[in-house]
């Protein structure tokens, strides 16, 4: 076969085809030679040959720093996202060229993972950025064949939604204190989380930390801009709303007075401001402080918004709670569905 020769020993297998570059690689036998160009010219000829070259001469922590620098900066929770992608680029295996991490070095991190008794939803949450960093490999650094061995890892299930509301005089003792802190904002905006099932983030702000460890503001929250006390709707765009898609949240009348509680008493509102007056560190520490004082433990600010899914969930079909809530799939809202069965004969009485 042409472009089949032996030098010094070895067998070589030389592929020279229009439109693609010269491939040439060695074989121990003549046999091997033939078959591999066979099936390289096969694969030219049908369109679907790809070279995995680039997969051979790139470690696994080079796409992780270039993942870091170019996709990560992109996504939500990105200051997560870095200290996950410096203990990624920390491993044994980030050492070794892409193309040949194998899923047992992935299955290796998981075990020792577990045997540090990592919680399930931590090592789901570090294989979904190293699988993504996989992801970015293939697409953007021009490495098509690259087989993303993640997905062959098996992972424990995650069992972690909570379900935690108020018990007892919690919620009264919550609110008892909440006013001495945040500046007297925090309470309006605790008041708010359970009112219109928004979370913090799409009421206050997020905060990020930049390639050089500076927090930066990614977007402040709700501005008076996007607040339609006429329709009585907060018109959340993209932008802000954690889906990343842009939605209406319907005001309660109590809503309302806690929006309207925040209008400036002097002076012209301004679109681009703010309507609650505090940092999402501020939110975060007035909530911590708040629990401390009343007594309350393993209660999160975004439980709030569970306690004010689970009463709207009482008195709204679903349909209208998916459009308070903002989700997309029905069975996301099944678990708030909490009415013994004498509540739901009584409703069915009433029809």
């Amino acid at each position: 076969m042409k472009g089949i020769y032996k030098e010094k020993g070895v067998w070589w297998a030389d592929v020279r085809k229009a439109g693609h570059p010269r491939k040439r690689r060695s074989f121990r036998t003549k046999a091997m030679a033939e078959a591999w160009k066979s099936a390289t010219l096969a694969a030219m000829a049908e369109g679907i040959y790809v070279d995995a070259a680039k997969a051979g001469v790139t470690t696994l922590a080079t796409a992780i720093s270039e993942y870091r620098q170019k996709r990560a900066p992109m996504k939500r929770g990105y200051e997560i996202e870095l200290v996950v992608l410096a203990e990624l680029a920390a491993q044994p295996f980030a050492g070794k060229m892409i193309g040949d991490v194998r899923p047992s070095d992935f299955a290796g991190y998981r075990d020792a993972l577990t045997e540090r008794r990592v919680a399930p939803s931590t090592i789901k949450r570090r294989f979904t950025v190293l699988s993504a960093v996989i992801e970015y490999a293939i697409s953007e650094m021009d490495m098509p064949a690259l087989a993303n061995g993640t997905r062959l890892v098996k992972l424990a299930k995650v069992e972690d939604e909570r379900d935690r509301l108020f018990v007892g005089s919690e919620e009264s003792d919550y609110f008892e204190h909440a006013p001495r802190y945040g500046r007297g904002v925090f309470v309006d905006v605790a008041r708010f989380a359970i009112e219109t099932t928004m979370r913090k983030g799409e009421m206050v702000g997020i905060d990020e930390v930049d390639g050089k460890g500076v927090k930066q503001r990614r977007h402040d929250g709700i501005l008076w801009g996007m607040v339609c006390l006429d329709k009585k709707i907060i018109k959340l765009p993209g932008a802000v709303a954690k889906t990343g898609k842009a939605r209406d949240v319907p005001l309660s009348p109590l809503a309302m007075e806690l929006i309207e509680k925040q209008v400036p008493a002097k002076g012209k509102l301004d679109p681009l401001s703010k309507v609650f007056d505090i940092s999402p560190d501020g939110v975060r520490n007035a909530h911590r402080r708040t629990c401390a004082a009343a007594g309350i433990h393993d209660f999160h600010f975004h439980d709030l918004r569970h306690v004010g899914t689970t009463r709207w969930a009482r008195v709204l079909p679903l349909l209208q709670l998916m459009r308070v809530t903002g989700h997309k799939d029905p069975r996301m809202l099944a678990r708030y569905y909490n009415q013994e069965a004498t509540e739901v004969a009584d409703l069915m009485a009433a029809v």
